[in-house]
């Protein structure tokens, strides 16, 4: 991971160990802020890093977070409607388990 990709600052190289960590905050601060705005998402990740003692870097985490909107469903592309060759109508699909 290059540092230009890191939500965190430590005074020199981050080992395995604490990326893990970093990862692991990232993901604890969305959770606590899951379905929030972006503000509230980046404050809560910033908090779960300098719980590490590590310092978030705004920019970073602006970037990763500004773009959410906790009003867009979350879809994949297992949930896209499939359409009828020959008819172009939309075809009913079973739900994925």
């Amino acid at each position: 991971m290059t540092e230009g990709f890191e939500v965190g600052h430590a005074s020199g190289e981050l080992d395995d160990a604490t990326r893990h960590a970093l990862v692991a905050a990232q993901l604890r601060g969305e959770e606590k802020a899951k379905g929030r705005d972006p503000e509230a998402v980046i404050a809560a990740v910033a908090e779960e890093i300098r719980g590490l003692g590590l310092e978030p870097d705004q920019q970073e985490l602006e970037r990763r977070y500004a773009a959410i909107d906790p009003d867009l469903p979350v879809t994949s592309d297992t949930e896209q409607a499939r359409e009828d060759t020959q008819t172009g109508e939309p075809v009913e699909q079973e739900p994925t388990p």
